[in-house]
């Protein structure tokens, strides 16, 4: 009798080491890019955080800014606090491919009047998303 459980365990074995590696879109953490904060055409209202030393929403970007995407980054938890200083102009924020991200905290996107869009992805750690939008009063919020 010709037993396959030795051939089969080492094919599994074998299978979990080599999926450990991240996906396509995560590999940027394995390179070194500093952190960086750029207006997106010239557009100061318009502005991309990213890099491998970002681990926090920075505090000093321009008050009137009205768009934030925060990406490639290794982001892991998102304070009610962290967007107090853009609240009032903030209208679309995006967070992506964020893939240790776990908390965004309940209240963060609230009392922030002119909020219209918040988009989400690439954020496999996130554990639980109730009260997200807790607070949030903009008439003119129309996606998530």
């Amino acid at each position: 009798m010709y037993c396959l459980a030795g051939p089969i365990l080492f094919l599994l074995l074998l299978y979990n080491v080599s999926t450990t590696k991240l996906p396509v879109h995560f590999q940027f953490l394995a390179n070194e890019l500093p952190m960086r904060c750029e207006s997106v055409n010239n557009d100061t209202t318009n502005i991309h955080c990213y890099g491998n030393t970002l681990t926090e929403i920075p505090n000093n970007l321009s008050r009137s800014m009205s768009k934030l995407s925060v990406t490639d980054c290794p982001i892991t938890y998102i304070s009610r606090y962290s967007l107090d200083p853009y609240r009032d102009e903030l209208m679309d924020i995006t967070l992506s491919n964020l893939p240790y991200l776990r908390v965004v905290e309940d209240g963060t996107f609230a009392n922030m009047p002119n909020l219209r869009t918040l988009y989400i992805s690439y954020a496999p750690q996130i554990m639980f998303l109730h009260g997200l939008l807790k607070g949030v009063t903009s008439n003119s919020f129309s996606s998530l």
